[in-house]
């Protein structure tokens, strides 16, 4: 019963665009070295255009580049939705405001 969720951020938007003749894929992660200091258990999720939902901190452990968008053809997409979500136990992260740098990478969807 000690469960942390944080408000989800509806705001967020990725515009991408690419002309090569292979799809392309986009990956999310967070780097090691920006992860918050000290106790935190924190799972930060993201999902790209309604997507499935990718942990890319699990336990406040960073989880490396994972697909958020595969399959991408050739064009340009404007204003997708992106969802980043938070949650957390008030046994494992102490009270306070969490930042997390997410990078978004475009590579070749192999």
């Amino acid at each position: 019963s000690n469960a942390l969720i944080g408000d989800c951020d509806p705001t967020a938007r990725l515009s991408y665009s690419h002309n090569s003749v292979v799809n392309k894929k986009i990956t999310a992660q967070v780097s090691p070295a920006d992860i918050p200091v000290g106790l935190q258990d924190i799972t930060l999720t993201v999902a790209v255009m309604g997507g499935a939902e990718q942990s890319i901190v699990q336990g406040g452990v960073t989880q490396g580049a994972m697909n958020v968008l595969t399959g991408i053809t050739s064009g340009y997409r404007e204003n997708v939705p992106v969802t980043y979500s938070a949650a957390a136990t008030a046994s494992g992260s102490r009270p306070g405001d969490y930042a997390f740098r997410v990078t978004f990478t475009s590579l070749d969807d192999d």
